[in-house]
Order: C-alpha cells, then sequence, then structure tokens
C-alpha cells in the first residue's frame, strides 16, 4: 500500500511534467507567446528538476521521508496552481521550475521507500516496475489530460491535478509512517 502510494507520486508528476505538451495551442493563444516563449516556459521545468535530484537523496538519507515526500507534493501543486494563475510568460515559467522542484524527488521518494520497506532482493525488481510505472504516467497522463483540457480548459486542468496533488500529499501525511527495517540479503543471512 505505501509503495503505491508513493509511486502514485511519480504519476502525478509525470502528468505535471507533460501537462505543457498537450495543451500547446491554448498555451500560446491565452499568454500571447510563440513557439520560442512556450519551449522556453516549458523547458525551465526540467532546470530544477535536474538541479534538485542531488540534493532530494541528501535530504533523504537524514531527514524523514513523510515530510519531505509530503512537502515535495505540496511544491509540486503550488506550481501547478501557480500556473494555473499566471498572467504571462514569466509568472508561468516561474510556476513550472517550482513544480519541477517538486518533482524531482518523486523518482527517488519510490526507491527510499522500497529500500525501507522490501527485502533488499526485491529492490531491482521493484525499481523496475517504478521505472515501468514513469513511463506509463508519461504516457497515459496525455490523453486524460487532453480530454480534461478540452472540456474545462487549461487553466481549470492545472487546479485539478493541484487539488490531485494536495490529496496526495495529505494520504502520503497521514499513512506514510513505519519504523526503517533493515532488511538482510541473502548473502547477509548465511
Amino acid at each position: 500500500f505505501l509503495y503505491a502510494l508513493v509511486a502514485s507520486f511519480l504519476i502525478f508528476e509525470m502528468g505535471v511534467q507533460v501537462s505543457p505538451s498537450i495543451m500547446t495551442s491554448k498555451l500560446m493563444a491565452d499568454l500571447n507567446i510563440g513557439t520560442f516563449g512556450l519551449g522556453l516556459m516549458s523547458g525551465v521545468y526540467f532546470y530544477t528538476y535536474a538541479f534538485f535530484q542531488t540534493p532530494s537523496g541528501i535530504l533523504f538519507d537524514n531527514f524523514n521521508p513523510r515530510k519531505i515526500i509530503a512537502f515535495s507534493i505540496l511544491t509540486c501543486s503550488l506550481g501547478s496552481l501557480a500556473f494555473d494563475l499566471s498572467p504571462n510568460v514569466i509568472v508561468s515559467a516561474l510556476a513550472r521550475l517550482l513544480m519541477g522542484a517538486g518533482s524531482a524527488f518523486a523518482f527517488v521518494s519510490v526507491l527510499v521507500v522500497t529500500a525501507d520497506l522490501f527485502q533488499n532482493k526485491y529492490f531491482a525488481f521493484i525499481t523496475g516496475i517504478t521505472q515501468m510505472l514513469a513511463a506509463l504516467g508519461a504516457m497515459s497522463g496525455q490523453i486524460p489530460l487532453s480530454k480534461l483540457v478540452n472540456v474545462i480548459g487549461w487553466r481549470h486542468t492545472m487546479v485539478v491535478l493541484a487539488m490531485i496533488g494536495f490529496v496526495l500529499a495529505l494520504l502520503i501525511w497521514i499513512f506514510l509512517t513505519y519504523q526503517k527495517e533493515h532488511h538482510l540479503s541473502s548473502e547477509e543471512n548465511l
């Protein structure tokens, strides 16, 4: 259950990551930008996403995973809300930076919870499942998001994503309480 809960963060962040790709024409029209502005605004997400990869590992090594994961989801969700409210490309780019910063913790969070809760011999298998979920999140997130954008618009779609994130952060805060156990590898058992 806890693995599925944290993996939901990964799937959520992949939806947030790819969201501009399904709203390009609407973003360009609403924010009055061309393809260069759209590419820049969408791409800045990866600046903070890449930057926070190493700090995320350091933070997980030193602090409670529940707090880090909940705060990361909240950061990503606040970025989604800010994106919804953005009046121009500058504010929307800043919102994308915030989304990237929060999203950077998603994959590492699943690895940390996997390492904490499962025996070492399952780590590679569960990591493979996790990578598959990330790819499925990116692929399958576009279909429901594009339908949602067509029905309620891109701004309301970002609010829906933010609300999903807020609920997920709350669920993580409530349920992700466990005592870290040391799982011996098969060689250590001998």
